[in-house]
């Protein structure tokens, strides 16, 4: 049986806007539709792959992490007894990390992706010596 992926990005400017990007087995790839390999093994249909061989620069344009920390703990204890540090430590944590691509075909495109796993990944995978 194949199996489900969810998004880890979406290309929010430029070429391909709106699309999702998905990081699957063989790379990172900007993907039309969503990504169900339980579909006779192919259920996406890959817009552009985001390789070494793609892309001829990306440049960081910034990341940001919001979420949990003591401070959110020791408020919510403060404001609400030990239910309140319970509620502090249990709010989501989020990431976001913006790259603009530019590809070596003359398209380029910003894509934020919301992990910062995939973020670091992505950029190891593009950087060149």
């Amino acid at each position: 049986m194949g199996q489900v992926y969810e998004p880890n990005g979406k290309v929010i400017e430029g070429d391909y806007k709106g699309k999702n990007v998905y990081w699957l087995n063989d790379g990172f790839a900007i993907v039309t539709g969503k990504v169900d390999t339980r579909l006779f093994g192919a259920g996406h249909i890959i817009e552009k792959k985001i390789n070494k061989t793609t892309v001829e620069k990306f440049v960081e344009l910034g990341a940001e992490q919001t979420g949990p920390n003591g401070v959110t703990v020791a408020k919510g204890m403060l404001l609400a007894g030990p239910v309140g540090a319970l509620i502090g430590a249990a709010a989501t944590q989020s990431f976001s990390g913006d790259l603009a691509v530019y590809f070596k075909d003359g398209q380029k495109c910003v894509i934020r992706l919301f992990s910062q796993k995939s973020y670091q990944e992505l950029k190891s995978r593009l950087f060149v010596l």
